[in-house]
């Protein structure tokens, strides 16, 4: 047995940020626990954080460069060789084609590893192209579209750690770890809130965890969350119970929302989605009672049928109970990392900045926060255009399988000229790829929480640092060296976060960090004597009041265009020929497909079932463990059935992320299938933003023939 040491950090699979406890042997982790000294996890870690020796050290992870053959199959080369051929090829592809033919994706793995985070945009804009994509934009961007229609209040939301009531809508934090302040050891934190007093309302087709724990949880069917919102604001504005005052000097447009949900009745509202109606009302009722709280929405409705409106309609519910922090409040958290800026009482009116960038090649959707839309990105692969995307450099995401339309998607892949990942684990975008870079992981490289959304996700002044604890394998780079490398071949400059780098000697990540935290208002070397992270005392900040006249607009033309073809439609019964709807399933052993090959995780939770109430299975003859395929308009899956009683009848979950590449000869139990299959991502998406129907897809259950 060698040298034995113990090292502090944190996990950045996702949000919760959680701080663990690493034992390390011979500079290899062998084994991980919550550290109970971290002020906000309080030794919470969740099953795939726990999994981290396997992540950094199983046999499978790719600790070389690989370049792939004529025959499809990839073979080891020297780092240096992969990267000038690579430039040299985009050299070649941008000379003829421009630099818009190159794009880049950023997938989950990267959005909380501070540095990985910040590599791509800005290498994308030195090169000269626009075509940055990443995975937000298949997730939940219909937050995006409804701040840009509807406007922000410039203060912030209220946090659920000092709210009376909150109500998440297809969010289910317990299994998820992300929901804001709710995503740092989410069951004590949720237990402690509601003991204090604060009210909880669940919208979900499922008993989730976190409903479970709910003092009312509307089971709507799934697809009818505009409905479910419409119905909640009736009944709001129909008995006055808005907050008039805050409406009267910030909202604009209330007479024509008032007249937008008119039909959506208690009685319309409870036929249609399926819930009981004393329940709506009382839902209504609690939530308009506030005084403090909010609605936060996760993927149930942002990937479902008119997500744009149903985004819209739930932020509503916010604006016309004035759920934000007034003049005089104090802010929660001021921030740590990020340079303090004033907090105001005012809304940030609605900007439409869709309208505004230069538009996609195909279907002309514009971009928003700097993205362009993942929807299209097939499409503007395979488009005519001669400046077409024709080179995808990924990092840390697996587009090959968690894109909607997967068929379309994996075609589009093998038309690219040059197709490079970033990534340490051969996925499915990997056995496509003409080059596979090794990334570094978490615990292999220095970081800091995520800065962008410091005071959005920690509810307190919260900052910790953490060195890179173990070493990485020698043949891997962080992957912003990568690209950095490359920029330096092709000749070009790497502007990083707005940040002009030396071109002639890299920087390190330390350094990386350290210019990422110039503004800071505790200085790096101050949060770094804090191995557990620290709540610091910083100078208590207050809202201040507003210096401009500027309203939300909680119905414009377009709003009130699409909610009043929504009131048109029929009740959503059950068709004959897809009477269930397919909902994404979350779970904890996997995060958008991350880790679902990780030996315990594999133990338990080999495939993706098709989860079903236990009278639907039997009503449709079928038992559990039974194999069948999976039907939507537009294609089929095979499935592993499952009975579960928390799913509502009507509806089948199943979790995304699973499942080779199409027409693969693998065994379901082993492998699982990929509902993106049963997806049109072309025909069944959101006009402005061109997000995919990902969640309430109408199928149906065949007999395996």
């Amino acid at each position: 047995m060698g040298e034995r040491r113990t090292a502090h950090s944190f996990c950045r699979i996702c949000s919760g940020s959680c701080g663990v406890m690493l034992d390390i042997e011979d500079d290899r982790i062998v084994a991980i626990r919550g550290d109970k000294a971290h002020p906000l996890t309080r030794g919470y870690a969740c099953m795939k954080g726990l999994q981290a020796p396997d992540m950094l050290h199983g046999p499978d992870r790719v600790t070389q460069a690989l370049r792939r053959q004529k025959d499809g199959a990839h073979v080891p080369v020297p780092v240096d060789e992969a990267l000038d051929e690579i430039a040299e090829r985009l050299k070649g592809i941008i000379e003829a084609h421009g630099p818009r033919s190159v794009a880049g994706w950023r997938g989950t793995n990267p959005w909380f590893q501070t540095l990985s985070h910040y590599a791509l945009p800005g290498w994308l804009a030195s090169l000269g192209s626009d075509q940055f994509y990443s995975s937000m934009t298949i997730d939940q961007s219909a937050k995006w579209v409804a701040m840009e229609r509807i406007g922000v209040w410039a203060a912030g939301r209220h946090m659920a750690t000092e709210s009376d009531v909150w109500m998440l809508v297809g969010n289910n934090p317990l299994v998820s770890v992300s929901a804001g302040a709710l995503s740092f050891n989410p069951q004590k934190t949720l237990k402690a809130l509601k003991e204090r007093g604060m009210k909880l309302i669940v919208v979900d087709p499922r008993r989730t965890q976190t409903a479970e724990m709910a003092d009312l949880h509307l089971a709507l069917r799934p697809g009818e969350d505009v409905t479910l919102a419409a119905g909640l604001l009736h009944v709001i504005l129909r008995e006055g119970r808005e907050d008039k005052m805050f409406c009267e000097q910030f909202v604009a447009g209330m007479d024509a929302l008032r007249a937008a949900v008119a039909p959506f009745t208690p009685d319309a509202v409870a036929r249609r989605a399926g819930v009981d109606r004393d329940m709506l009302v009382e839902a209504a009722h609690i939530f308009a009672a506030g005084p403090k709280g909010c609605v936060q929405t996760g993927t149930g409705p942002d990937m479902g049928p008119h997500s744009n409106l149903a985004e819209h309609l739930y932020e509503c519910l916010n604006v016309i109970c004035g759920r934000f922090p007034r003049a005089g409040d104090v802010v929660g958290n001021p921030g740590v990392m990020s340079p303090r800026t004033p907090r105001r009482a005012q809304v940030a009116p609605p900007r439409r900045r869709w309208t505004k960038g230069r538009p996609s090649r195909v279907r002309g959707i514009g971009p928003m926060q700097g993205e362009m839309m993942a929807g299209t990105l097939a499409e503007e692969i395979m488009a005519p255009d001669a400046d077409r995307v024709r080179s995808l450099f990924v990092v840390g995401g697996n587009p090959a399988s968690s894109m909607p339309d997967q068929r379309r998607m994996v075609d589009a892949l093998r038309a690219l000229d040059l197709l490079v990942l970033v990534d340490p684990t051969f996925n499915e975008t990997a056995r496509l790829a003409d080059f596979i870079l090794p990334a570094r992981l978490l615990y292999e490289v220095p970081a800091v929480p995520l800065l962008n959304v410091e005071t959005y996700f920690f509810p307190m002044p919260f900052a910790q640092y953490t060195p890179a604890v173990v070493p990485a394998p020698p043949e891997t780079q962080d992957d912003w060296r990568y690209l950095w490398d490359i920029s330096r071949r092709l000749g070009v400059p790497y502007r990083f976060n707005g940040m002009d780098l030396d071109m002639e000697r890299a920087p390190t990540s330390e350094a990386l960090l350290a210019m990422l935290l110039d503004r800071s208002q505790v200085p790096l070397d101050t949060i770094a004597r804090y191995p557990s992270g620290h709540l610091f005392d910083v100078a208590e900040q207050r809202v201040e009041a507003s210096d401009r006249d500027a309203r939300f607009e909680v119905m414009p033309t377009d709003v009130a265009e699409e909610l009043a073809g929504v009131a048109r439609e029929s009740d959503h019964a059950r068709s004959a020929e897809f009477p269930l709807r397919l909902i994404a399933h979350r779970v904890r052993e996997t995060y958008n497909g991350q880790y679902r090959l990780l030996p315990k995780i594999r133990q338990r939770m080999a495939t993706n079932r098709a989860w079903c109430h236990p009278d639907d299975l039997r009503d449709a003859g079928f038992a559990e463990d039974d194999i069948v395929d999976i039907v939507s308009s537009f294609g089929r899956v095979p499935a592993v059935l499952g009975a579960d009683a928390a799913v509502r009848r009507g509806a089948v979950a199943m979790t995304h992320g699973f499942g080779g590449l199409p027409d693969d000869p693998e065994d379901v139990r082993e492998a699982g299938a990929n509902p993106n299959q049963l997806i049109d991502a072309v025909r069944d998406c959101e006009p402005i933003n061109a997000m995919p129907r990902m969640t309430a897809i109408p199928i149906r259950i065949e007999a395996r023939g």
